[in-house]
């Protein structure tokens, strides 16, 4: 059986020869346009898409190219530490090794700036070919949103940029190492801030599975939240030391049943991130820490005592309600009202009129089989249904006496469903959705082998921790 370096040699020269062609491609592209403008110098739209395609496919090229060597060399290192330390996975990164984290904004920077100049080059084509491709109707148009992806693409490199040359590299060190699910996580966060911000640091502990679904070119890559603190530090835990940076203590308790990082595993990983960010005058300050957490001799299913969460409770990020709750003569009743995130309301709608409008062209032009717009049209009626769930649905759990009653309707419409309490066993909160990195938690029933979910889009840990809260004393009277 071929050893892992074997493994890795042939897959890096795999992709040596797939990338070689490209990056060939575009340095013969860029070097006739620059010998065409040499001979005659005048920018014509032959010079300029020669030199749009050229730049775009050398960038591409030597910059895979370049993450390629890279990332061997970070393979190879990888490999002897674990040859070292088998039992320690923990110890099969320098940086875990020696217990100092480095923020990731260069690595950042570099997809924003990346993925910024290949959609700006193919944007800047598809504007020298626009009185053709609006010719296509719709389709045509549609196409055009590959400039405006490129213009916020550099616009966020700009933006990252910035940020990096004002905070420059942020450092975490590991008091705890690694941290222990099950137990603490402990760790302090080494910023350079000109002074402490006012509304304090807010972090985030967050558990991601990384996973790839499909084959061949249909292989696509997910990170979904599995797990997630939020701690706000506020000014009197800061402190700033000699040299000008500000220190941020972080402490967050793991529970017992949620996974560790698994290193060395690409396809199918569990990685944790420490983030902090503050908001402060001009650019805000944001760093992203990748942190080693493990089963350890440490590790135990208790819940931690009072006096030993007591300090976290100030440090508890505060948030707004979305549930109202209203006390009733003979009982409880929550209530979820339509629209309660804007912001989530207004991108899953405009997503689904895009992706309407996309498949009214598709059938406008006449030139795609009818199968297509059928095929994107299945996906068209979720993408509809779930906004306009969001922007006319609203869930109402009422407690009476020993039955529960839930209703979800909208504009009329829905389930209406009266349940006693003797056949709720536990509630939970479940992470049903996210979008970016912030995850959406639903309120579940569990009993009688059988989970149903009940007020949901919550985008606050805390307050579904409070909401069951009340739940449970409602079950316990």
């Amino acid at each position: 059986m071929p050893s892992t370096s074997t493994k890795n040699v042939a897959s890096m020269g795999c992709a040596i020869l797939f990338i070689t062609p490209f990056l060939l491609g575009g340095l013969f592209a860029l070097g006739s346009g620059l010998f065409t403008l040499y001979q005659t110098p005048q920018f014509t739209e032959e010079v300029l898409a020669m030199l749009g395609v050229g730049s775009v496919f050398t960038l591409v090229g030597g910059g895979m190219l370049v993450g390629i060597v890279i990332g061997s060399r970070k393979e190879r290192e990888a490999e002897r530490l674990q040859a070292e330390e088998p039992d320690a996975p923990w110890r099969w990164r320098p940086d875990w090794t020696a217990g100092r984290v480095q923020s990731s904004k260069p690595a950042e920077m570099f997809v924003y700036w990346f993925f910024g100049v290949i959609f700006s080059g193919v944007g800047s084509i598809l504007l020298f070919n626009i009185e053709e491709i609006t010719r296509k109707g719709p389709i045509g148009y549609a196409v055009l949103l590959f400039p405006f992806a490129g213009i916020w693409m550099v616009g966020a490199a700009i933006y990252v940029t910035m940020r990096w040359l004002k905070y420059g590299q942020s450092h975490c060190d590991l008091v705890t190492n690694p941290g222990v699910v099950g137990g603490w996580f402990r760790a302090v966060i080494w910023a350079r801030l000109k002074e402490i911000p006012a509304e304090g640091v807010e972090t985030q502990l967050t558990c991601y599975h990384h996973y790839v679904s499909g084959s061949g070119k249909n292989r696509s890559t997910h990170r979904k939240v599995q797990w997630q603190e939020t701690l706000v530090i506020t000014p009197e835990f800061l402190a700033r030391e000699a040299d000008g940076n500000v220190a941020i203590p972080v402490r967050v308790h793991v529970p017992f049943d949620v996974k560790p990082t698994t290193p060395g595993a690409p396809e199918n990983r569990i990685e944790w991130e420490l983030t902090a960010k503050a908001a402060m005058p001009g650019i805000d300050f944001a760093a992203a820490f990748p942190v080693p957490l493990f089963v350890t001799d440490e590790s135990s299913e208790a819940i931690p005592s009072e006096a030993e969460t007591e300090s976290l409770k100030a440090t508890k990020a505060p948030y707004h309600p979305s549930i109202l709750v209203e006390e009733k003569v003979d009982g409880l009743e929550f209530y979820a009202p339509p629209r309660r995130s804007l912001s989530m309301t207004f991108s899953v709608t405009l997503f689904a009129l895009i992706w309407t409008a996309i498949i009214v062209g598709m059938l406008y032009s006449g030139e795609i089989p009818l199968l297509f717009p059928i095929f994107f049209g299945l996906f068209d009626i979720l993408f509809l249904t779930a906004a306009f769930w969001l922007c006319f649905g609203k869930v109402r759990v009422s407690f009476r006496g020993d039955t529960v009653r839930v209703e979800k309707k909208a504009l009329g419409l829905g389930s209406d469903v009266t349940l006693p309490l003797s056949s709720i066993q536990r509630i939970d909160g479940h992470i049903t959705m996210q979008s970016g990195d912030v995850p959406y938690y639903t309120i579940r029933f569990h009993g009688n082998g059988r989970k149903r979910n009940t007020l949901g889009g919550i985008k606050n840990k805390e307050e579904v921790n409070d909401l069951i809260a009340r739940m449970e004393r409602c079950l316990a009277r």
